[in-house]
């Protein structure tokens, strides 16, 4: 510990050792002491104190704020959960709308916002889902 900062090493996590920046990610977010954070990949940018956004009407009604990715469906750069037969549409119970924005584009995975009061049953699902098993 230096101060108030902690490192921990996320390399093995006993039967889920971490194999990739996908995996790291979800465990610092779910290993954080913080109870919110804002999570800020370091090839993004802040143009202006965030600090609002802490107290944004998204963030205290759903306890996350995500932003949009770039790409949608078509685009060849798109993730795979934009596209209509990735098993998460099953997963979820959701049929496909190719009409609404909100199926058609990924988030971005570079910033997001979460309350661990509210969303860590999410962050331990998300923590399952970036395994290597599933």
């Amino acid at each position: 510990a230096y101060g108030m900062v902690f490192c921990r090493d996320l390399t093995d996590k006993g039967d889920r050792p971490v194999r990739s920046l996908a995996q790291a990610r979800v465990y610092a977010m779910a290993l954080s002491t913080f109870t919110q954070f804002l999570y800020v990949d370091s090839d993004c940018i802040s143009l202006q104190d965030p600090t609002p956004l802490f107290q944004s009407r998204p963030f205290s009604k759903f306890g996350a704020v995500f932003w949009r990715g770039p790409h949608d469906a078509s685009s060849m750069l798109s993730g795979a959960t934009a596209k209509p037969n990735h098993v998460m549409w099953q997963i979820i119970d959701v049929p496909y709308d190719a009409s609404s924005e909100l199926h058609t584009r990924e988030i971005g995975a570079g910033v997001l916002m979460v309350d661990k009061r509210t969303c860590l049953d999410a962050l331990e699902l998300a923590a399952i889902f970036v395994q290597d098993r599933f």
